[in-house]
């Protein structure tokens, strides 16, 4: 997939440098799983591995991005619980094997980190494909949509709700563009692996949409003032 689709020649710049710049944070990314500790009241007790907080941290993802749906099948809910915790698995190993090569660059290569990236993109999109082909004989679109909206923390409504109320005057047309550059940004995310790396994609896609609001006449500057 192309990052972003961008009209401005700057935006593309700054949009580089910061994908530059989160690639090489990304190598720390996954310390955070981190290994739980024994409870003071059970001191023979094993701590966890981290293989095991891991399983447990994408399982309880799995379920907060299914629970808004309330699905009544039993067994659909467990198809749905199972594709989610295993494209959570599958994006965390490309990333993984994509963070060890790049932990082994002694300098930066333009080739082998093009090469690096692609292949990790490449990966990444695959687990995506399949996550997606799991659920559509079990979802709805509209179920689909929620479940997207609800592993990128609702981005897509909180957003398209703040540019309503920041901007009353926005027509359909606008409307329809801004929730297309925020749906767009969505999609990115949903592969890029972190939190903070999810929300600096909704970030770039921000100074994006207020170029276009400027462009379209709305006083950008004074409605985030306000």
């Amino acid at each position: 997939m192309v990052l972003l689709e961008i009209r401005s020649e700057t935006y593309a710049v700054v949009a580089v440098k910061k994908t530059t710049r989160l690639l090489f944070v990304s190598l720390l990314a996954l310390n955070a799983l981190g290994v739980a500790r024994a409870q003071d009241n059970a001191p023979t007790a094993e701590p966890e591995s981290a293989h095991t907080v891991f399983e447990r941290r994408i399982a309880e993802r799995a379920t907060k991005a299914l629970e808004r749906l309330q699905l009544s099948d039993d067994v659909v809910a467990a198809k749905a619980q199972k594709a989610l915790t295993q494209f959570y698995r599958g994006l965390n190993a490309a990333h993984t094997d994509r963070d060890q090569h790049l932990a082994l660059l002694s300098t930066i290569d333009p080739g082998n980190l093009h090469r690096i990236l692609h292949r990790a993109e490449k990966r990444a999109q695959a687990v995506y494909g399949e996550l997606i082909g799991s659920l559509v004989p079990l979802l709805s679109d509209a179920q689909i949509e929620a479940v997207k909206d609800g592993m990128t923390f609702d981005m897509v409504p909180l957003s398209m709700a703040t540019f309503e109320r920041m901007f009353p005057r926005l027509d359909e047309r606008q409307k329809a563009q801004l929730r297309a550059w925020l749906v767009e940004s969505r999609e990115i995310s949903l592969v890029a692996g972190s939190a903070e790396r999810k929300l600096d994609i909704f970030r770039i896609n921000k100074m994006r949409t207020h170029a276009y609001l400027a462009a379209q006449g709305f006083h950008v500057d004074a409605a985030v003032k306000a």
